[in-house]
């Protein structure tokens, strides 16, 4: 019956994702949907609990009393910590609104109780008398848990009762309800207890500290119930998947919630009602206990029935009522459900069992399906099944027994399939739920303003059902402010957040008007900080749904923050750095202003006629001011370096065409200056403008004789010559000068010194040689790598201590230096002799995470251009014209196959290729990339299904080619086959120019076939592949994948390019290549081990697709290049 006036409902309790919370949101939600009124719940945690994060969650509970119409309290689950006198006190705050407590008695509020004293004698009772149990241990609850008093009191009052001996020694001290390990370890430890010995059973205070308990207990060796009796309290989910099953008391908190909810609609209505209802607990039979609860059900149950003789009619028209409340007491039914379930189950059983219409089994199936899309247990119905078998063997006449029997056999298979499809339902429905919770928590910590939560909620939530909510943050004032949220309309758009006023947990305009709904306010908190709640209606009855929901949003909150003060820091610091910028540009202008205007002048002046005494003079003044200026340049430049403002760029340049410039400036004067050796030097990372000044300076200070360039170690050193010493009392000028040149190598990671030995003297200025991160990594030791050179020599021109190792390699053979990439101390790469083809070669293998710290002396083609590019990949690419029309990224290709596929690639001279080695450098890669066209494996990632949602992979859905170096297997098959846009291929089966075509046709955007197609194709291959030893029949072959064989030959040579037996084919000859290689075996038993009865057919068909014998391809070792 529907209340008229709807209310809104505070339900106050700790958690809605453990313990006995987990049983009461499914009935909840049932009950509130029956009424227009809303229910809000808010999980705030436990008063004065000594975890921060808990404490923070408390907070939310100042949000109800002016927000709500009336309030149930789960009082006790609020405790635990809090003392008795203070749990009262804080209901206070709700004196103004009606409320019903659960557990918690607070004068003058009715409370709902469930009677755990009376509930733990039955257990007690039960192993005093069916087990002779005398020598119990008891673990503790929490102290100030009231109905954990309850329980502890009846412990020791039945010892009392029964005169049994109470060793305190054998109860624990208070522990909370997830510490069950410390108080066996307690007992066993501390106190030199032995189970078995000391005490034959153990009670614990709840099913989830029993757990703990057990879980030591069986670690130690100890088997239950063999060596213990063990019983709990709850009949929670741990209660159900230990082992064995714990004998427990079954605490009805689902009626609790519900009882509590309708007392207080009454109080609403002005009803009177009880100020006290109690209910009591319910034994639960398992086998911790020694018991099989089956049997004893059985036994109990089936003497309610009679025999009945062969005149059974009016015997079986007392079937139904006798039996409906027996079944129904197992299933634990309602009324209404018998009407509905059982009575019309019956009555088609008895039919069945008299020859009429057989309705039992479609009726069963109906009632199953029904239980596994209400998410109800079905087990029980398998009691149901056996007391109806035991019954037909008591009761039923002979003549029906067998086929009565019959029919509650098939009923039984009905009811295994229907338990293991209710948990393949689970298993799929859970994962499907956290695979969107995965996602969302992966977009929340990725958004970088508060605008994008609205669109990232509304894109996931309304997946878990829950088809509205909203995110309130907290001001440094403590105000709530409502800055994300979505409805049945979309995700908000709010140009402000929303304020919450007067202490509500929504602002007016969002509180919703939704009867019968049931809502949940989370507390956001990361950090040890309260960051706001999130109010969310409620779809799925999952709790830790909702937990993980709570974690991914506070997480994103915090990132947001963390994201803003950076912002902010980043903005003062550049504030800072505009002031200084500003008051030393301000002081430039003003010391070079009056230069400049005297320089005007004295210009003015030296174009007019003037004695040759007065020109000498203007000309001296002229030079004077110039000097002058320079020395402001170079003081203020030296002032910027000391506070940190000096600008240094980092891009690759080419120090040739410096010195270039250098020599031909200096003939003009020094017609003897050489720059040895005339080689272009390698290129260099740094500022080629300041590098460019530095030796325009050098040469303006003092008369240069020439310059010599080495390779020294990792450095590019210049060797700079000069005429005259070095004056110990140099001029502000020079000092200054060289100050300053200092600080700019310096910034480079250089030196720049002086020298002198015998007759020369001058500068050595030393810059390290660049690795693929920059400027370089300077101590490495072991050999050179040298790249480019077909002689095999080194340029005798180019000086490197000869010392040095050198190991000269072939481009194409750079892959099968891997094992000493970790070893090389540098990687030296001559540019001119390399075709266009080999640069996109050297260019790809550069990009392996391995080159990233080698330094590298690359010596381009000329030195005419001073900045090449912004690193060494984009100046190959740049320099080359490698347009990065198409990225292609290989993932996991090794060895040959490896090198094989890169120089393959490396025809199509339009691809940017990627290399990943492992998923998450994959994962990585495809983050940073805008677009990728096309993704080359040998294997899928292990984070496949997490790539797929990728944004470049989701919204360029670039497809995948699997080449496999192995034999394709099932589960490869099923992996790929799940989602579209998949190619599934050996390795070994194209030649270069197909293999090629093939990719062509990918990137320019030909699709693959659809999933439910290409999954045929894939079966096909696999079939091919488990057979391809055999002789495979065309019709079995089409057969296995269920469709004709014309049919399959036309989708396998679409997807393909090629049919399934010319594929069977070159897969017959890629892997007899494989076993020539091993020398093991001869070539006739070769071509039996690869599908060939005929050696012969086998040499001729082999000599077709590779160009050589069997015989010459196992000489060589080797085999041609194919994909």
């Amino acid at each position: 019956m529907k209340h008229r006036a709807g209310k809104n409902i505070a339900l106050i309790l700790a958690n809605i994702h453990s313990g006995s919370s987990l049983k009461i949101l499914s009935p909840l939600m049932r009950e509130v949907q029956k009424t227009e009124h809303t229910l809000y719940l808010f999980p705030g945690g436990r008063l004065e609990a000594e975890d921060t994060e808990e404490q923070l969650r408390n907070k939310i509970y100042s949000l109800i009393a002016e927000s709500v119409d009336g309030v149930i309290s789960w009082a006790s689950s609020l405790g635990g910590v809090v003392n008795q006198e203070n749990l009262t006190d804080f209901h206070h705050q709700f004196d103004h609104l009606p409320l019903v407590t659960m557990a918690h008695e607070i004068p003058g509020k009715p409370v709902v109780r469930i009677d755990a004293y009376s509930a733990l004698v039955s257990l007690l009772d039960h192993f005093y008398s069916h087990h002779g149990i005398r020598r119990f241990a008891f673990i503790q609850g929490p102290r100030e848990h009231f109905s954990a008093q309850d329980r502890l009191r009846a412990f020791r009052d039945f010892h009392h009762k029964k005169q049994l001996p109470l060793e305190e020694n054998c109860i624990s001290s208070p522990f909370g309800w997830n510490e069950g390990d410390q108080g066996i370890q307690e007992l066993m430890d501390s106190r030199h207890l032995m189970p078995g010995k000391d005490f034959e059973a153990l009670i614990a205070c709840s099913d989830l500290q029993l757990y703990r308990a057990v879980e030591i207990l069986q670690r130690r060796g100890f088997r239950i119930p063999q060596d213990l009796l063990v019983g709990g309290f709850n009949n929670s989910i741990e209660s159900k998947i230990a082992f064995p099953p714990f004998t427990t008391v079954d605490s009805p908190v689902e009626e609790q919630a519900i009882i509590a909810f309708r007392e207080l609609l009454h109080l609403f209505t002005g009803q009177t009602i009880s100020p006290r209802r109690d209910l009591q607990g319910s034994l639960i039979i398992r086998r911790s206990c020694g018991c099989i609860p089956q049997l004893d059900i059985y036994d109990q149950l089936c003497v309610q029935s009679s025999k009945c003789d062969e005149g059974y009619s009016p015997q079986l028209t007392e079937f139904i009522p006798i039996d409906t409340p027996i079944i129904a007491q197992i299933l634990g039914t309602d009324r209404e459900e018998q009407d509905a379930w059982i009575i019309p189950l019956l009555e088609a059983f008895k039919q069945a069992c008299l020859g009429e219409t057989n309705r039992f089994p479609d009726l069963l199936e109906s009632l199953i399906e029904r239980h596994i899309q209400k998410g109800r247990d079905i087990a029980p119905w398998q009691t149901v099944i056996t007391y109806l078998i035991q019954r037909v063997q008591r009761s039923f006449p002979e003549s029906l027994q067998e086929d009565s029997r019959v029919i509650l056999d098939k009923a039984r298979l009905i009811i295994s399939e229907g338990i293991l499809r209710m948990h393949q339902v689970y298993e799929w429905t859970n994962e499907q739920q956290w695979t969107i919770i995965r996602k969302l928590e992966r977009d929340l910590i990725n958004v970088q303003n508060r605008t994008e939560l609205s669109g990232v909620l509304h894109h996931y939530l309304p997946s878990l059902g829950i088809k509205q909510g909203y995110v309130i943050e907290t001001s440094a004032t403590g105000e709530g402010h409502c800055i994300a949220g979505f409805d049945n309309q979309g995700p908000l758009e709010l140009v402000v957040p929303l304020l919450c006023e007067g202490g509500k947990f929504l602002p007016p305009s969002l509180f919703p008007h939704d009867p019968g709904s049931m809502w949940l306010i989370e507390p956001l908190i990361s950090q040890r900080q309260f960051l706001g709640w999130a109010v969310l209606r409620m779809g799925v009855s999952t709790g830790t749904v909702y937990e993980e929901i709570r974690s991914a949003l506070s997480n994103s909150l915090m990132s947001l923050r963390a994201i803003e003060n950076l912002r902010q820091a980043q903005k003062a610091a550049e504030q800072a750095e505009k002031i200084k910028s500003r008051f030393l540009a301000h002081v430039s202008q003003e010391l070079l202003q009056p230069l400049e205007r005297i320089t005007t002048e004295i210009d003015t002046l030296g174009k007019q006629k003037r004695s040759e005494g007065l020109q000498a003079t203007i000309g001296s003044i002229k030079e004077e001011l110039h000097h002058q200026a320079r020395l402001v340049k170079d003081i203020l430049e030296l002032s910027r370096a000391e506070v940190g403002d000096l600008r240094i760029e980092s891009r690759l340049f080419s120090l040739g065409a410096i010195l270039k410039k250098v020599q031909e400036d200096m003939k003009k004067q020094y017609p003897l200056f050489q720059v040895e050796p005339p080689t272009t030097p390698p290129l260099l990372m740094g500022d080629a403008r300041r590098i460019e000044e530095i030796l325009t300076t050098l040469a303006g200070l003092w008369p240069l004789k020439g310059i010599l360039w080495k390779i020294e170690g990792n450095y590019l050193v210049l060797t700079i010559y000069h005429e005259g010493l070095l004056s110990a009392n140099g001029t502000l000028h020079q000092e200054t000068a060289l100050l300053l040149a200092q600080r700019i190598v310096a910034a480079h990671e250089g030196m720049l010194e002086y020298f002198q030995e015998e007759e020369n003297q001058g500068w050595l200025l030393k810059f390290p040689l660049p690795t693929l991160q920059g400027r370089g990594i300077i101590d490495r030791s072991g050999p050179i790598l040298v790249v480019g050179t077909s002689t095999g020599t080194f340029p005798s021109s180019i000086f490197i201590d000869p010392a040095r190792k050198k190991e000269f390699t072939d481009l194409s053979e750079l892959f099968d230096k891997k094992e000493v990439y970790s070893e090389v101390s540098m990687l030296v790469i001559f540019l001119s002799p390399l075709s266009s083809e080999d640069l996109v070669l050297l260019y790809t293998i550069l990009k392996d995470p391995l080159f990233q710290t080698i330094p590298i002396a690359l010596f381009p083609r000329e030195d005419s251009t001073l900045v090449v590019g912004e690193s060494i990949l984009s100046y190959l690419s740049e320099k080359n014209s490698l347009p990065q029309e198409k990225v292609i990224l290989l993932y996991r290709f090794y060895g040959e196959l490896k090198r094989e596929t890169i120089v393959t690639l490396s025809r199509l001279n339009y691809l940017d290729i990627q290399i990943a080695e492992d998923p998450e450098e994959l994962a990585t890669k495809l983050k940073k990339i805008r677009q990728v066209h096309l993704i080359l494996c040998s294997e899928l990632p292990s984070n496949y299904e997490e790539i797929l949602e990728l944004p470049s992979v989701r919204e360029g859905t670039p497809p995948f080619v699997i080449l496999s170096e192995q034999k394709i297997e099932e589960n490869l098959v099923e992996q790929s086959g799940a989602k579209g846009n998949c190619l599934l291929l050996n390795a070994g089966i194209y030649q270069e120019q197909e293999f090629l075509s093939l990719l062509k046709r990918l990137l320019e955007g030909k699709s693959l076939l659809p999933p439910y197609t290409g999954i045929l194709v894939k079966r096909a291959l696999l079939y091919l592949n488990q057979h391809y030893q055999e002789n495979i029949l065309r019709w079995k072959l089409a057969e296995y994948v269920h469709i004709s064989e014309d049919y399959l030959s036309r989708i396998f040579k679409k997807e393909i390019s090629m049919s399934p037996w010319e594929y069977l084919i070159r897969l017959r000859i890629s892997m007899a290549k494989k076993l020539l290689t091993q020398k093991t075996a001869t070539i006739s038993e070769i071509a039996e081990m690869v599908g060939f009865s005929d050696q012969a057919y086998f040499c001729r068909v082999f000599k077709k697709y590779t160009g050589r014998s069997p015989l010459s391809f196992r000489r060589k070792e080797g085999q041609p290049k194919g994909l």
